[in-house]
Parts: C-alpha cells; structure tokens; sequence
C-alpha cells in the first residue's frame, strides 16, 4: 500500500506516518509539505492508496490539490483534515462528497476507522 501525506506540521505528519507503520505492514508512505511538492509527487508517483491532506498547507489549498488529483484520477481515496473549520471546510465537503473530513485535533481511533473504510 502507498500513502501520500499532505501536511505541513512535521510533527503531525510524523504522528500520522506512525500510526499507518503500525496498523499496515510495509506500507510505503511519500510526505508533502506544500500543495506543488504534492503535485510533484502525485505526478511521477501516483496513484496513491490513499491520500491524506490538509486543507491549508503553502502552496496551494486542498481545494485546488484535490481538482488537480481528481483530473488525473477521478477514483483516487482521499481523506481531508483541518483544524480550523469554517464555511471553507462546509464548501469543500459539499462540493466532495466522498471526501472524509477529520477535524483536528482527532482521536486516534476515529483516524485508523476513516483510513480502513478508505483503504478497505
């Protein structure tokens, strides 16, 4: 399985990337700090199994990332987490609704249940 982390915070990123080790053998995981390092990796690495961003990161937002993506690959499992939620987060999960949102900070448990139904 391969995984993209969208996420800025390295220290969340680290969390995130912990916790994916642990629950999945050999999972192989490609971080991004910005919206067009994303891209970048999106473009010589993807697909992805899943991938997993936030909704602010420098670059770009996950607005624009998820539409890049999308193009390319209308199937392709993505998770959105955000800890400010405001009427950004209610346009982007109106307008994706197949998108997950766990606003931040999240349980750990509600984070592995999202990632399974993604990833199946």
């Amino acid at each position: 399985m391969r995984i993209l982390i969208v996420e800025d915070e390295p220290n969340l990123h680290c969390i995130i990337t912990a916790i994916l080790k642990n629950d999945y053998l050999g999972v192989e995981i490609d971080v991004a700090e910005t919206g067009n390092d994303a891209l970048a990796s999106y473009k010589t690495c993807g697909p992805y199994d899943l991938v997993i961003t936030d909704y602010f990161h420098p670059g770009t937002l996950a607005d624009k990332l998820v539409e890049a993506i999308r193009a390319s690959n209308p199937e392709q499992a993505i998770i959105l987490q955000a800890g400010n939620v405001g009427s950004h987060i209610e346009t982007f999960t109106l307008r994706w609704k197949d998108i997950p949102y766990l606003q931040k900070p999240w349980q750990v448990t509600r984070f592995r249940d999202v990632v399974n139904k993604m990833v199946g």
